[in-house]
């Protein structure tokens, strides 16, 4: 009785062991079906080609599969970047590099969204740049004012330190934004926020880059001044062609004068 216990307790032994190796050889091994329908398509490339012989077919079919879904999660991506939700474009971005064999497209669209995320930054950054200049302007004119309404025993300066710093702060800050505006040919906002900071530090005042924005703004309004042009004389061809003799001569008229004259 005693021996047959041993020998049943042995057999479930083994039984256990037995079905413990097949567990983990279960979850130690995927398919390379299995890594093909989870989009794993790196690791389908890499355990097919440790095959001897290599199925090229297949090795074919998996490489077409992988460019189709960058293909498929690129247009998602620019589509997220339109949508301004640079986090959500970073995570599938991630996802799609650890299943995809060529990450060659990989560091254009990082960099697409990196320029997209800070073009907004930079764009909110000014507008909170020039709105503290205008709080600074405020709180110096309030200084001010108090410093007259004190009597002569008791007049201090309407400069305090704080504001001192912080004026020379913001004054490097849309300086700088104004460099960043220049770079991206956003003209209007590099004059900007470049006059606002030679206002509040004389010292920044740089001939080349006053240069440079005047350029630019010229550049643009000559653009802009040709654009109307073309479209003006597309709009007098149509009314010579109709015979609207009121059109000809609004458009004729307009023309006749500056800045298309």
């Amino acid at each position: 009785m005693f021996n047959r216990s041993i020998l049943l307790l042995l057999i479930c032994s083994v039984s256990l062991l037995s079905a413990c190796t097949t567990t983990s050889n279960f979850f130690g091994h995927v398919s390379t079906e299995e890594l093909i329908e989870h989009h794993q398509y790196q690791k389908a490339i890499d355990q097919i080609n440790s095959t001897s012989p290599i199925d090229q077919i297949l090795l074919k079919q998996v490489k077409k599969l992988a460019k189709q879904q960058q293909k498929e999660k690129t247009k998602e991506i620019n589509k997220l970047i339109k949508k301004k939700k640079w986090g959500e474009a970073r995570d599938v971005l991630n996802q799609l590099n650890s299943n995809q064999p060529n990450l060659a497209f990989s560091s254009t669209l990082i960099s697409k969204i990196n320029q997209a995320q800070f073009e907004e930054e930079r764009l909110i950054n000014t507008q909170r740049a020039l709105l503290e200049a205008d709080l600074l302007d405020l709180q110096i004119i309030q200084k001010d004012l108090n410093s007259r309404i004190q009597t002569k025993t008791n007049i201090k300066s309407p400069y305090s330190n704080d504001l001192i710093i912080k004026k020379q702060n913001l004054a490097e800050e849309l300086f700088q934004l104004s460099t960043q505006a220049l770079f991206v040919k956003d003209y209007k906002n590099a004059q900007r926020t470049y006059e606002k900071a030679i206002e509040l530090n004389r010292e920044l005042r740089t001939g080349e880059i006053k240069q440079a924005i005047n350029a630019g703004l010229n550049h643009q309004n000559t653009k802009a001044i040709n654009k109307r042009r073309k479209a003006l004389i597309e709009e007098l061809s149509l009314a010579i062609s109709a015979l609207d003799f009121a059109s000809i001569l609004k458009i004729q008229e307009i023309l006749s004068h500056e800045p298309f004259h």
